[in-house]
């Protein structure tokens, strides 16, 4: 009988390295490649959402600030602090992306059919407004198609403040305290400037203000009733005081 030959152990070894070493060399491949297709659809999506918030945005007034939206409203008409109904009048969504806050912005907006004006007081760096059209305009059909332009943009020159070393503030539903704490007699007018909001949007182009005429003693405290201040829905913006 002829002998058998014995296996080569050498070669098997060999042969499982190279099966073995093929599989790792595949299932690397694969992962990278599953890695680039993760990568890939991660860059479209935020390409996708820089789009949709790009197309969110109406119109750019430039130096950061956006009209989101357009749309007829129907409530209170806060621009001149009257509170009068009015129904599907103009109102325009801004948005201040930028990092200033603006003291004072003029809107003029014109459609093939008509013409409305809109005026912002303090819109903080960030903050979201809904401003309705000054003289309470309808809201026209072609609102669409609407061309807006900033006639007048002036923003904060000086940080606001609340002059939290000069003065404590109380507030309750219709009413705004003051306590002179500076140590020192405050001789001009004390003017406290606020905003209403919902939903962290800020209600209207107008800011209201309280003044405490006659400035107060060092220690004094006084109150001030206001129609448009409410605890919960109120934001003080900022306060000044004449200096004589």
């Amino acid at each position: 009988m002829k002998n058998s030959k014995k296996p080569n152990n050498r070669k098997l070894q060999s042969k499982k390295k190279r099966i073995i070493n093929s599989r790792l060399t595949a299932g690397i491949m694969i992962g990278i490649a599953i890695l680039a297709a993760v990568i890939i659809i991660a860059v479209f999506m935020m390409q996708q959402g820089r789009r949709s918030d790009e197309d969110n945005r109406e119109s750019s007034l430039g130096n950061g600030i956006y009209i989101v939206s357009s749309e007829p409203y129907t409530g209170p008409f806060w621009e001149d602090g009257s509170d009068a109904a009015v129904e599907d009048i103009w109102s325009l969504k801004i948005v201040n992306s930028s990092d200033e806050d603006i003291e004072y912005l003029k809107i003029h907006a014109a459609t093939a059919e008509a013409e409305g004006n809109f005026e912002v007081t303090v819109l903080p760096a960030g903050g979201e407004l809904i401003v309705l059209e000054s003289s309470a305009a309808a809201y026209p059909q072609d609102a669409e198609d609407a061309r807006y332009d900033a006639e007048n943009l002036a923003f904060f020159q000086e940080e606001r403040s609340i002059l939290p070393e000069q003065l404590t503030l109380y507030g309750q539903d219709n009413w705004i305290k003051a306590e002179n704490i500076s140590g020192e007699d405050i001789a001009g007018d004390i003017c406290v400037y606020y905003k209403n909001l919902e939903d962290g949007i800020f209600q209207g182009g107008i800011t209201y203000r309280a003044v405490f005429p006659g400035g107060m003693a060092a220690g004094e405290a006084e109150e001030q009733e206001v129609l448009h201040y409410m605890k919960d829905t109120s934001q003080i913006m900022y306060v000044t005081y004449d200096q004589e």
